[in-house]
């Protein structure tokens, strides 16, 4: 991540750069950039990403790392009112 004028920042510099564009976007108090970017990550899943295209969005180095997210959404998505066997009585088709 550069500055304005084309340096590098540093971990911390990014991380304070961050947080003033998310104060400035009124994101609420306490939400963090790793909250975010998890909460983008769980989204993706849900809404079909493999993990493949997931890292190449989030920057994950290892597919394992990402597993974490498309299992918690399978696991919503099979169990969700609409889908789950045991609120319709039927088994979804793969």
């Amino acid at each position: 991540m550069l500055t304005e004028h084309g340096k590098p920042r540093s971990s911390k510099g990014a991380s304070q750069w961050f947080s003033e564009r998310a104060q400035m976007a009124r994101v609420p108090e306490g939400k963090t950039s790793h909250g975010l970017r998890k909460s983008r990550m769980i989204l993706h899943a849900e809404r079909g990403a493999n993990i493949h295209q997931i890292a190449a969005w989030s920057g994950h180095e290892t597919l394992k790392e990402i597993e974490h997210y498309t299992k918690q959404a399978e696991k919503r998505r099979l169990l969700s009112p609409e889908s789950s066997v045991l609120m319709t009585g039927k088994f979804l088709e793969v």
